[in-house]
């Protein structure tokens, strides 16, 4: 069973016979809109492109050329890529933070992830369970929050945004989503969950689409902001 604490500006990591280590959480200055660190909202280039979205909250930095035994952070995003079970602490240290560091988004009413088509779902490598890393963070989000999960939000085609300019991943994702059922979306302030955020035109083009279904507001939350290739 894994055990987050919040201790200060981060988060220590721990199951009943290992402490693990701490989760640095994002340090001011960091842009309100996109949790871009050393950026200001008023001069941050990340978000020009993004649309739908109220504001981006993150756990931390995910720094891709970062030695992942010295980053618990990012050791536990990739191993979410390969094992459902690192959804636990990821999710309960997101759980944290919304209750102690982003109580503005306490009164959301849904939870939805970020689907995946289920041809591309990662695979346990202990289990061999099919899972899509969005919908397990959100579900332990879900149980420790009280917010309810909604897991209408689907994809409707499969692409790959690796090597695109942000130009191009904006328009690789035009139409990609669609939801199930807009009923219990519609007046709602939704969190929008992912694992990770790198261009943010994925959760862009989600959002845009809850909204369209009549969601009152959209906030995304992730584990990791990426730096994008930095």
């Amino acid at each position: 069973m894994w055990i987050c604490r919040l201790e200060g500006n981060r988060i220590e990591v721990s199951t009943e016979y290992k402490n693990y280590g701490y989760y640095d959480l994002i340090k001011e200055p960091f842009c309100t809109k996109c949790s871009y660190p050393d950026s200001d909202v008023n001069d941050c280039d990340k978000h020009l492109l993004s649309y739908g979205f109220n504001r981006l909250y993150s756990l931390g930095v995910y720094r891709p050329s970062r030695n992942y035994k010295e980053d618990l952070l990012k050791a536990h995003i990739l191993g979410l890529k390969k094992f459902k079970n690192y959804a636990y602490p990821l999710g309960e240290a997101i759980s944290i933070c919304i209750d102690k560091k982003w109580p503005e988004i306490k009164d959301s009413n849904l939870i939805v992830p970020v689907p995946e088509i289920e041809a591309d779902f990662k695979v346990d490598r202990k289990t061999d369970v099919r899972y899509n890393q969005p919908t397990e963070l959100g579900k332990v989000v879900s149980e420790n929050t009280g917010i309810p999960l909604n897991e209408d939000l689907i994809k409707t085609k499969s692409f790959s945004l690796k090597d695109l300019k942000m130009e191009e991943r904006y328009e690789a994702v035009k139409g990609a989503f669609k939801l199930r059922d807009t009923k219990q979306i519609y007046g709602k302030k939704i969190i929008l969950m992912d694992d990770v955020a790198t261009a943010l035109a994925t959760c862009s083009e989600c959002s845009q689409t809850l909204l369209n279904a009549g969601a009152k507001e959209v906030n995304v939350v992730v584990a990791g902001r990426d730096l994008m290739g930095s």
